[in-house]
């Protein structure tokens, strides 16, 4: 990890928990909260078209950010057309020029440009599943690398053995069914291209599976939708393993949302730094977030390891794409106007709750108002006694996350000395970042120095609501003068910003290394030439530019196809390749299960809506399931 901080030891390992900003508030609530980076959409050009922000607003949170030694991404990863690359490569200058630290990049049309020395992270979408692929990334002039959702650990431990590039892996949130960067699904069905940033997420719709006779597998069930990714339990061993950022998913979550899982994360963190050694976290400042963070009370459609610890029946969530939060209560009974329950714990006035129907269904409770163990919802649903209710709106937790504001400050420690002509106030940061002010000798001695003194450590020590925190005030005066109280805080305003600045211009001076190093790494010999792992590249190389191809040429890439947003006709394409099958999920994998059920069925199996029948093919000794157009 890169070291922002004067005076850390080399041999400390540097940790990054970086959390997403859907806006300039969330990127600020995330950082108060503790996120050591955030990674945030640009105006154009981001994998969530629905989460781009403006270079000012950018701007201004690299500004918030950076006083904390913390660090601003901006995902810059969708396909970019012949078309917009002037326009892509103009962007990226205003950015740089906005001050962000790195671009996460999809298109390898940005390697073959001219940008500004800035480094580049290769986005999950670029498919980063393999040693072989990672290496050639690393050869050829990416500053960091982030890790396909589906490797496993042993898996992730053995790309750190071979390679020396900074490894980031998603920790948090929604997972995508497909391998990133290879689902061309949207695309096909609605002309969306989730490449491109404009995922229409069919993979979160029912399907019914079928045999290529048409007989009944399953019926209307979500049967591509998974739960969401939790890694809580697994941060020492991320840790070992050689990863240096930890990523939450969620640029399109909400505030709220954003100060909860990352106040949660931040605790994990920290708790395996402390339990691990040599290892510290990446930014500056003690946390202090004013809420307990609770995971079961944020949006969740319940929570998998997904493939962590190898392949696993438990990772799907077919019965609802929706958020099903927390088991609650059990259903006593059912009257006109209200239900009776067993609380599990407290239900609250306007809390959210569901429950699934008879027909496999999510069903919603709006709570009107409860007497005890009585609920009165706006209307009574069909319910039955025993039934299972889910939370999935804490009214009251809501209120308290969008009502607080986390604290994070920056300890600073005080001197105030004498001179023969001057006293010298200097504040030393924990980084080790100073600032010192001259004030004249002009003031006469105080009459009561004892009073005198009380207040001259007092108004030094009043930091409020800036991000300072004093651990130490030391007023070392042979006589003591009296300062008038509204002349101490014009001084102790005065050193805190002449503070910021310098933590600032610190934090500059070390980015600036930084560029200049990352930029020289892509221009090497060996990052212009190194060869891709293929010689070829079907549609699902994503080519969809002359200098995306230009770049694999120099690669040695004989062969490089369309990309699928430049292809009419998809007949018989691979729309999806992902490690969850249906096979296993349902109990009918030949390997690994009881296979009786599938000798049942005439292969090819279909997954099958209203409008698309699409045949399934499975890699049994790969354990890869393919979607077929």
């Amino acid at each position: 990890m890169h070291n922002n901080q004067p005076g850390s030891s080399p041999d400390i390992k540097k940790l990054e928990l970086l959390a997403p900003a859907k806006n300039v508030e969330a990127g600020m609530a995330a950082i108060s909260c503790g996120a050591d980076a955030v990674y945030i959409g640009a105006p154009r050009f981001g994998a969530r078209q629905a989460a781009g922000n403006t270079v000012k607003d950018i701007e201004l949170l690299c500004n918030y950010a950076h006083q904390y030694n913390a660090r601003v991404y901006v995902a810059f990863n969708t396909l970019l057309f012949d078309s917009e690359i002037a326009d892509a490569v103009q962007l990226c200058y205003d950015l740089h020029a906005a001050g962000i630290d790195a671009l996460i990049i999809q298109d390898m049309a940005l390697m073959e440009a001219v940008l500004p020395p800035i480094p580049i992270h290769a986005s999950t979408q670029t498919d980063n599943l393999t040693l072989e692929k990672i290496l050639f990334l690393e050869k050829s002039g990416f500053s960091r690398v982030i890790l396909g959702r589906e490797l496993s650990l042993a898996e992730m431990i053995k790309i750190k053995e071979s390679t020396h590039i900074e490894l980031e892996a998603f920790i948090h949130g929604a997972l995508c069914v497909s391998h990133s960067g290879q689902c061309y699904l949207s695309h096909s069905a609605s002309g969306r291209s989730a490449n491109r940033g404009a995922c229409s997420q069919p993979c979160r719709l029912p399907y019914t599976l079928e045999d290529a006779e048409g007989n009944l597998i399953v019926e209307n069930k979500h049967l591509l939708s998974l739960k969401d990714l939790n890694l809580s339990a697994e941060i020492p061993e991320l840790i070992k393993a050689g990863i240096t950022s930890f990523k939450i998913e969620g640029r399109l979550k909400d505030i709220t949302y954003v100060k909860n899982v990352t106040a949660h994360y931040r605790k994990k963190i920290d708790d395996a730094i402390a339990y691990l050694g040599g290892y510290q976290k990446s930014s500056s400042g003690t946390t202090h977030p004013n809420f307990t963070p609770d995971l079961e009370k944020t949006f969740n459609r319940g929570y998998t390891d997904y493939f962590f610890h190898g392949r696993t029946k438990d990772i799907t969530a077919f019965d609802s794409p929706k958020s099903t939060g927390k088991q609650v209560a059990h259903v006593v009974d059912v009257r006109n106007q209200y239900f009776t329950i067993s609380a599990l714990e407290p239900i609250h006035n306007n809390d959210g709750l569901c429950y699934f129907d008879k027909a496999g269904n999510l069903q919603g409770i709006k709570v009107n108002r409860v007497e005890g163990e009585r609920v009165f919802p706006l209307s009574v649903p069909d319910l039955e006694k025993g039934q299972l209710l889910y939370r999935n709106h804490d009214h009251e937790f809501t209120q308290q996350l969008e009502s607080i504001s986390p604290i994070r400050k920056i300890a600073i420690e005080i001197r105030l000395t004498e001179e023969a002509d001057h006293y010298t106030l200097q504040i030393v940061d924990e980084d080790g970042v100073t600032a010192s002010l001259t004030i004249e000798k002009q003031y006469d001695e105080a009459r009561d120095s004892s009073k005198a003194r009380q207040t001259i450590n007092d108004q030094l020590s009043k930091f409020g609501q800036t991000i300072y925190q004093p651990s130490c005030i030391s007023v070392e005066l042979n006589t003591v003068p009296f300062i008038p109280i509204s002349k101490l805080n014009e001084i102790r305003r005065d050193i805190t910003d002449l503070l910021t600045q310098n933590r600032l211009s610190h934090y500059k001076e070390n980015q600036q290394i930084e560029q200049i190093a990352a930029d020289n790494n892509r221009h090497t010999s060996e990052a212009l030439s190194s060869p891709f792992p293929a010689k070829q590249l079907s549609f699902n190389g994503n080519v969809v530019n002359k200098l995306a191809a230009k770049f694999y040429e120099r690669h040695g890439v004989d062969l490089i196809e369309d990309g699928f947003e430049l292809i009419d006709d998809f007949t018989n394409k691979q729309l999806m390749t992902t490690h969850h099958c249906v096979k296993y999920s349902l109990g009918l994998c030949p390997n690994k299960q009881q296979s009786h059920q599938a000798k049942e069925f005439k292969n090819p199996l279909f997954l099958v809506t209203s409008k698309k029948r699409y045949r399934l093919e499975f890699d049994c000794k790969n354990c890869i399931m393919k979607l077929i157009y």
